[in-house]
């Protein structure tokens, strides 16, 4: 975690105090969604999906390398599968683990 600078300058009272803000902020949110459970959460959704996927490609015939331009729109495809993966594992950690408040 980063260390907190406190200045005793009033000069930059402003800044600082915007710094705290914007902290506490950040955390807040991320505690509304899960905290670090819920971040892992969604990480483990979304490569999940996107190994579920590439076994179902695999199974049709579709190979990763060599790379070709041919192959973009299905690896497109995985990354999307990945990033839909990961917000459902999002939302799921949010209902499930996050504040009501």
């Amino acid at each position: 975690m980063q260390e907190s600078y406190i200045s005793l300058d009033p000069a930059k009272a402003d800044s600082m105090s915007y710094q705290v803000r914007s902290r506490v902020w950040k955390q807040r949110v991320q505690e509304a969604c899960g905290g670090e459970a819920g971040l892992m959460m969604a990480n483990q959704f979304g490569i999940t999906a996107m190994v579920c996927t590439y076994t179902i490609m695999r199974g049709r015939g579709f190979r990763i390398t060599p790379f070709s331009a041919s192959k973009l729109p299905s690896l497109a495809g995985l990354i999307l599968v990945g990033f839909v993966g990961a917000n459902f594992g999002s939302t799921y950690a949010r209902v499930v683990l996050g504040s009501t408040e």
